[in-house]
């Protein structure tokens, strides 16, 4: 095996790494927040929204989805699984960007809400940065109210996130 090869799978195996870019990936989530609403506005998305606000609103989520799939990779690698092998990304035993079922890979055990959430959120992986997804019973990341992401959402995504932050303090000072 080569060295790069070897350092390839070092750093797909650690769980820093993926700590480090699921944080930057939610900065970057946050500045689109911050453009779009200011610093203390709820963020939901409204059809009454428009220019740069409702802009930025798909690309902030899929970076939002993102982070937490990288997140969740991370505390997958905490579990002492592996995500590169010979020089190649393997992929979790789930579908690509299922973060419902990343979840309870990494450990985690989701409320229906926070199940929820996760299932709305991979959508935006694509549904962030393209018109459609493959098909159309998946293109518009409405929930039953037909709200692309509310208030109850949003709280839930909150609540995620400091509790993977939480889970990430803790496991660097084991």
């Amino acid at each position: 095996m080569s060295n790069t090869t070897d350092a390839f799978d070092a750093r797909g195996n650690a769980p820093g790494p993926w700590w480090w870019f699921g944080k930057n990936l939610l900065v970057a989530a946050d500045v689109l927040q911050q453009h779009r609403l200011g610093p203390t506005a709820v963020m939901t998305a409204e059809p009454r929204q428009r220019g740069t606000s409702i802009a930025v609103f798909g690309p902030m989520l899929m970076l939002r989805a993102c982070a937490i799939e990288c997140l969740l990779k991370a505390k997958y690698l905490d579990r002492g699984n592996t995500l590169a092998k010979g020089g190649r990304l393997q992929n979790p035993p789930a579908r690509d960007h299922d973060l419902d079922a990343l979840a309870r890979l990494a450990g985690l055990r989701p409320s229906p809400e926070l199940a929820a959430l996760l299932v709305k959120l991979q959508r935006y992986i694509t549904g962030g940065r393209y018109p459609i997804e493959k098909t159309s019973d998946r293109t518009y990341p409405n929930d039953a109210s037909g709200h692309a992401w509310s208030e109850a959402d949003e709280a839930e995504f909150t609540r995620l996130r400091l509790r993977l932050f939480e889970e990430d303090e803790r496991l660097s000072q084991e």
